[in-house]
């Protein structure tokens, strides 16, 4: 424990447990939760906007009081938001998966929060950037770097927070201290990181940009187009933009992603080191983020037999 209280302990265990019953709360409601994940990001992204009226520490403001409890709330939301903003981009509902997307970075930039905005739109470029035809990867790179715009601004903004021991600077008291656990704890950070790709990364899955004419799960009977490749990133454009097959392989990445930026913040700034550090919230994201493949997995009848499709239905 490195001299940490017992009751941080005692709230990491309870955290865990209560995150092991939601992944498989998750698990058995996954058609209700595929339908209701728009509406569900949306409120989740409110609640990490209700963080600015309430009673923030040296001007910054990331919590959400829960009776004794303070939790931190885009740590824990953050998930439910980039697999909501990807639902509404599976189901053609582009502008609102920008709304969704672009105001919880305004959020982060207000309160502010450099980790989770970096990994908000890190997670989502890793998740539709690698594949797709040249014009819509251009077109779901120019949301990516609208996100990383936002993020950016947000590590300018000032930061007055130290860090606590057992939070953000666990894992260097540990190096100091402790050693042989801190060597434990970087292979457990590495471990989460990696292990969404290492579990779920070689899936079979259909192209998550699929072609217009391959949308209905039908093989392609025309000549490919030169102007399919042009790049057009107007908003009118990006809207009638051909719908997004998604897979197991493509969260994979996103959680990947994610993870990976928040421990790299943690390495840089203030941020809470993810799942080794003391606090409930972290714990919870990550069974949300874990739990929430079981929105990815196949859905029958959509797509081509060989390639199963991860089409959300919206």
């Amino acid at each position: 424990r490195l001299g940490a209280p017992m009751s941080l302990v005692l709230v990491n265990i309870a955290a865990a447990a209560l995150g092991v019953v939601l992944a498989a709360a998750l698990a058995a409601r996954a058609e209700l939760l595929r339908r209701r994940l728009p509406a569900l990001a949306f409120v989740a992204s409110i609640a990490i906007a209700t963080t600015l009226a309430l009673p923030g520490a040296e001007g910054v403001h990331r919590w959400l009081g829960l009776g004794a409890v303070r939790l931190h709330a885009a740590a824990w939301l953050a998930p439910l938001i980039l697999a909501g903003g990807l639902h509404l981009r599976s189901a053609g509902r582009t502008l609102a998966a920008v709304l969704l997307l672009v105001g919880t970075q305004a959020i982060h930039l207000a309160q502010p929060d450099a980790a989770q905005a970096s990994a908000l739109a890190i997670g989502w470029i890793a998740a539709l950037a690698p594949n797709g035809r040249t014009g819509q990867r251009a077109n779901e790179l120019g949301l990516g770097a609208l996100l990383v715009a936002l993020a950016l601004v947000t590590w300018l903004r000032p930061d007055p927070l130290t860090a606590a021991r057992f939070s953000e600077e666990v894992l260097r008291s540990a190096w100091r201290d402790a050693p042989l656990w801190a060597a434990l704890g970087a292979a457990a950070l590495a471990w989460l990181v990696f292990a969404p790709s290492i579990l779920w990364g070689r899936d079979a899955a259909a192209p998550l940009l699929a072609p217009e004419n391959e949308s209905s799960g039908g093989e392609s009977t025309t000549a490919p187009d030169p102007a399919a490749s042009r790049v057009d990133l107007s908003p009118r454009a990006w809207a009638r933009a051909s719908r997004v097959d998604l897979s197991p392989r493509a969260w994979a990445r996103a959680m990947s992603a994610y993870f990976a930026a928040v421990v790299g913040a943690s390495c840089v700034g203030a941020f809470p080191v993810p799942i080794l550090g003391f606090g409930a919230s972290p714990v919870l994201g990550a069974a949300l983020g874990l739990g929430l493949f079981v929105l990815f997995a196949p859905v029958e009848g959509d797509g081509p037999r060989s390639q199963p499709s991860m089409r959300f239905r919206g």
